[in-house]
């Protein structure tokens, strides 16, 4: 069976952060995810993968712990700026058109934005509480 044709872009960022979690070992969750594959698995439902690495984190040992019911705020904060930047961008270049499609519109340019899902380590509340726009 052939490959499907790619039609819809997705960019892989990792964030290996412990810092708020109540347990250390959830910054091993990005690394088991690909170990898993997400990467081969969503090229075969069609989309076109792009890795962007990871997002910078320290670890707790060696960052001010602040107070205790926001700790490790300026961290936390710090990486989630690199992580909102980062996902701009990649939202950016993928409505970019390349050369061979610049008449054909992005299936993402008239996607509506939603909130998001995405599960962010060491957010309380599970997800990164953006709206994004899926590309």
């Amino acid at each position: 069976m052939p490959a499907p044709t790619a039609t819809r872009s997705v960019t892989i960022t990792a964030v290996h952060m412990d810092l708020g979690a109540g347990r250390r070992g959830v910054d091993m969750g990005p690394s088991a995810i690909r170990v898993a594959g997400l990467a081969a698995r969503l090229s075969r439902l069609g989309y076109d993968v792009r890795e962007a690495g990871s997002v910078s984190v320290r670890e707790p040992e060696v960052c001010p712990v602040g107070e205790a019911h926001v700790k490790y705020l300026e961290e936390v904060r710090a990486c989630c700026t690199t992580l909102r930047d980062r996902t701009l961008e990649a939202s950016r270049r993928a409505r970019r058109p390349s050369r061979s499609a610049a008449t054909t519109p992005s299936p993402s340019a008239a996607s509506p934005r939603r909130p998001c899902s995405t599960v962010a380590a060491g957010s309380p509340s599970g997800s990164c509480g953006s709206t994004h726009t899926p590309t």
